[in-house]
């Protein structure tokens, strides 16, 4: 499943600090954005399933960040969407997507999606015929919790909001800087796992975050990229 969409606004920085500009780092393995007289780099951990967002400038500035969900709830599968999903031509009229759950602690976000009990696992082990050997079958999707969090030691929760983008109405968790600072960093874990316990999940997932080190963990990743350029690349004349 999709985890939602992270939408950041920058806070009127820099005047003369007129375009845009995106470029893919290759060689380093990042995104790098100029707008408004900031850096933005965006780089995801090789070794650990983390998110990094860089901000800064040479003036002190803000900026406001929104956690977007379309699955803020139950979503009733209308017909001919079950094309889209496992089930195919098996889903039953009354079915439907189940709501997300997004909670906010000060400066976190967390967010999951827990399967419900019975999934497609079980309805194509009774369409098969297969119940007597069910509890011998490795069921991939049983008790899955899937999401993350976000963290930013600088931001503090505004509000929520609704809006719509393609058709569809999604629900918005805002959150805005505390101070104006030259630096801003945005840390988003995700963890998924076969767990039927959520506080498991989350006690596992902030374990992620007691094990990052920014600037180590940057070092090696783009070391990881640098490598494997240079055992990956093809000469043409």
């Amino acid at each position: 499943l999709k985890q939602g969409r992270i939408r950041i606004r920058l806070e009127n920085v820099n005047v003369e600090g007129k375009g845009f500009r995106q470029t893919l780092k290759l060689n380093d393995g990042y995104v790098e954005i100029f707008h408004k007289g900031v850096n933005i780099r965006i780089w995801v951990d090789v070794f650990k399933p983390v998110i990094h967002v860089e901000l800064d400038s040479e003036i002190p500035f803000g900026y406001h960040l929104s956690y977007e969900n379309w699955r803020y709830r139950d979503r009733h599968i209308r017909k001919g969407e079950g094309q889209q999903s496992s089930y195919k031509w098996t889903a039953k009229a009354a079915m439907k997507t189940s709501k997300d759950s997004v909670s906010v602690y000060n400066n976190e976000v967390v967010f999951f999606h827990k399967n419900p009990v019975e999934t497609v696992f079980d309805v194509t082990v009774a369409q098969q015929g297969l119940d007597d050997v069910k509890s011998e079958m490795y069921n991939p999707i049983g008790n899955l919790i899937s999401g993350g969090m976000l963290r930013c030691d600088n931001l503090k929760f505004e509000n929520t909001s609704l809006s719509e983008y393609q058709e569809t109405d999604y629900k918005s968790w805002n959150l805005s800087t505390v101070n104006k600072k030259c630096k801003h960093e945005v840390i988003i874990v995700l963890h998924s796992e076969q767990n039927p316990n959520i506080k498991d999940w989350e006690n596992n997932t902030r374990a992620i975050f007691d094990k990052i080190d920014s600037i180590n963990d940057k070092e090696k990743s783009q070391k990881w990229w640098n490598d494997f350029w240079k055992r990956s690349f093809q000469n043409q004349s």
